[in-house]
């Protein structure tokens, strides 16, 4: 027996293979196309913004055309991002992965992934819904769902941006159909669909399409405001020019920093969205551009203009805060007297969402002052846009 066969026999009984110039064959093609079809593509998906919805309507996607008012989660919430599926499923695969000959039309959303996380941890998608202004009963969430055996598909709400998702209700383990499933009422108020397991070392995939919401609106009252301020009709300009401003010409107007007065951070005018989803601040009251500012828990930002008030006026602005223990300040002359502190009243739907809010300076004012205070335990963002001045709470703006 010569060298190579000698060496040939060695390795087939070591190795349990044949001795062939050949390499093993290789799993070809992505995690889509193995499991579900040969011509199943995916691409980015990209949301159609996120702003504060009324009616469940808005919510409603089939991910045909656009994006949808659902956003993918920022890392490191999630490990995996949701993406759009397209293309035929091969039955048999279709079957052999979800146990169904349904199969999704035309363009679905997915998350997949090739093989298990490295440090044998459950991988996750999770796919947020623009903030629900006020649902005053249940929430009913439906939508169809497709997902390999190792996955498990929940629908969960967000009541407080710096916890976790809540009241998870998981869809049931079938796949090729529609699901309902019911959530507490709530303001501001986010949906959450979460895809987690993903294990399988042959890959796996979760699929999500035609979602609908349904909920009754909260009912709005009015109610009278009285204010002190002498009504007036007209405003020096120079009082007009440092006091408004909405921040789209990418600078902050008249307003300065003013980190003497007590401030370790700088206000900034930015676009939006601004950081991340769950601390950051995804869109602007009006426009695009915000006044911003990130916090770690303990610090703190100023941001003063100089005026000075023949009379008595409100300075109307949209304040925003993202997590808890964050308080908004305005103030009139001094950071030690401040009429308005968003922290008097505090409800958890006060949170990751724009509030108007009134400020009334009197007479005889030098500066007015924004103050941002972080005072919880979670950095986060806030934020200032629209600041106008009026006559009268609920008059038009003089300037």
């Amino acid at each position: 027996m010569n060298a190579l066969r000698f060496l040939c026999l060695a390795v087939m009984l070591y190795q349990g293979m044949g001795c062939t110039n050949k390499n093993p064959p290789q799993t070809k093609g992505t995690v889509w196309q193995r499991l579900i079809g040969k011509d199943v593509t995916t691409s980015p998906y990209n949301s159609g913004g996120d702003h504060p919805v009324s009616t469940g309507d808005e919510l409603a996607c089939n991910f045909e055309s656009g994006g949808c008012c659902w956003s993918n989660a920022d890392p490191p919430t999630d490990q995996l991002d949701w993406v759009l599926v397209t293309g035929a499923p091969e039955p048999a695969k279709l079957k052999s992965s979800f146990g169904t000959d349904v199969a999704p039309t035309g363009t679905a959303l997915g998350a997949g992934s090739d093989t298990p996380a490295t440090d044998g941890s459950s991988q996750q998608a999770q796919l947020y819904s623009c903030p629900i202004e006020c649902a005053e009963g249940p929430i009913t969430v439906s939508l169809k769902h497709w997902k390999t055996k190792d996955v498990t598909i929940q629908v969960c709400e967000e009541q407080d941006p710096s916890g976790p998702p809540t009241s998870c209700q998981t869809l049931p383990a079938g796949s090729g159909q529609s699901s309902s499933v019911q959530l507490p009422k709530g303001q501001n108020v986010r949906l959450v669909i979460i895809a987690n397991g993903f294990t399988s070392k042959t890959g796996s995939v979760a699929l999500i399409d035609d979602i609908s919401v349904q909920f009754p609106q909260c009912k709005t009252t009015t109610t009278a405001t009285t204010t002190t301020t002498s009504p007036v009709t007209t405003i020096p300009p120079a009082v007009c020019k440092a006091l408004t401003c909405n921040f789209e010409q990418g600078n902050t107007c008249s307003y300065t920093n003013a980190q003497s007065a007590g401030g370790n951070k700088q206000w900034a005018a930015v676009k939006t969205p601004f950081e991340n989803l769950l601390t950051g601040i995804k869109y602007a009251a009006e426009g695009t551009s915000i006044s911003g500012v990130y916090l770690n828990p303990g610090d703190s930002a100023v941001m003063s203009t100089n005026v000075n008030f023949p009379a008595g006026y409100i300075v109307q602005f949209q304040g925003y805060r993202a997590t808890e223990g964050m308080d908004l300040l305005a103030c009139c002359d001094t950071l030690s007297n401040c009429p308005y502190s968003a922290t008097t009243s505090v409800q958890r739907s006060d949170y990751r969402a724009w509030k108007s809010a009134t400020v009334t300076c009197p007479a005889g004012t030098q500066k007015v002052l924004f103050q941002a205070k972080n005072q919880g335990q979670n950095f986060g963002a806030a934020g200032l846009d629209n600041i106008q001045v009026l006559s009268q709470v609920g008059s038009s703006p003089l300037c």
